[in-house]
């Protein structure tokens, strides 16, 4: 198997330029959260959207096995997300927020997946005759939505708190 620059640059050319968006919001994201933080819920959320978004665009798009496909990676994935949902979170110094603790973790998760889905992405278009490519793609969709879902609802109600507790303190 060799490299085929031209094979290489006619992918990348064809690429949706929202796709590099996406990658260069999920960099962003990634390294800011390398170090601690005071966060609004929503920036802890806001990564997660992107990938409940994109998992969510394999779904229902190709045919009934490939959504079997998608759903069967997606619930156990939901299970995983909820394992993997920030423990350390605690209020943040100005009421709304909370402090996140600094990790790589973000970074390299959110490269994974993003990888994982234009690679499949890439297999499905250039391969369109052939069912397996999409059944994979639809897996990866399924995985991504699943467990970005049950990062996000759990990250959600672990802070939930904080911000209910907070909301009560600024009242006068």
């Amino acid at each position: 198997m060799t490299f085929d620059m031209t094979r290489f640059a006619t992918i990348v050319s064809h690429t949706p330029l929202w796709v590099w968006v996406v990658l260069a919001l999920l960099l962003w994201r990634g390294l800011q959260q390398l170090k601690p933080q005071d966060i609004s819920p929503r920036k802890l959320l806001m990564t997660p959207a992107v990938f409940i978004v994109l998992g969510l665009l394999g779904f229902g798009s190709r045919s009934l096995e490939a959504d079997l496909c998608w759903a069967a990676a997606a619930l156990p994935a939901v299970m995983l997300g909820v394992s993997s949902a920030p423990r350390g979170v605690v209020p943040g110094a100005v009421p709304g927020t909370i402090r996140r603790p600094g990790s790589i973790v973000p970074l390299i998760r959110s490269m994974v997946v993003f990888i994982a889905q234009y690679v499949t992405a890439v297999m499905a278009a250039t391969s369109p005759g052939a069912p397996l490519p999409h059944f994979v793609a639809a897996a990866v969709s399924g995985l991504s939505f699943g467990f970005f879902a049950g990062y996000a609802v759990t990250s959600w109600l672990r802070v939930r708190p904080f911000l209910a507790s907070s909301a009560m303190g600024a009242a006068p």
